[in-house]
């Protein structure tokens, strides 16, 4: 994943910051959607199955990975900017689209 954040200077210029990096090792990511917090650090969504965890024989608690939807806030206020995962739910294992 990689995360540009936008901004308006003082001319109302659009300007693009450097991009930042959310790598998610052990990870297959089917789904991203950015979520609208008003004037709050931006969040987003993402739709993801964790095979890191799983064993050969059927994972780590016998049913194999799971998906996961986990919710991920860009903190603008820190220098530089970071990505910081606050929560994630198992979902249905069906799921393939966040809208």
């Amino acid at each position: 994943r990689v995360i540009y954040t936008f901004d308006r200077d003082s001319n109302s210029l659009v300007s693009i910051s450097a991009p930042i990096e959310a790598p998610r090792p052990g990870a297959i990511t089917f789904s991203i959607a950015a979520l609208d917090t008003g004037k709050g650090n931006p969040l987003f969504a993402c739709l993801e199955l964790e095979y890191a965890a799983a064993t050969p024989d059927g994972g780590a608690d016998g049913d194999g990975p799971h998906k996961i939807l986990s919710m991920y806030e860009v903190d603008v206020s820190s220098k530089p900017a970071q990505v910081l995962k606050k929560t994630s739910e198992a979902i249905d294992p069906a799921s393939n689209l966040v809208i």
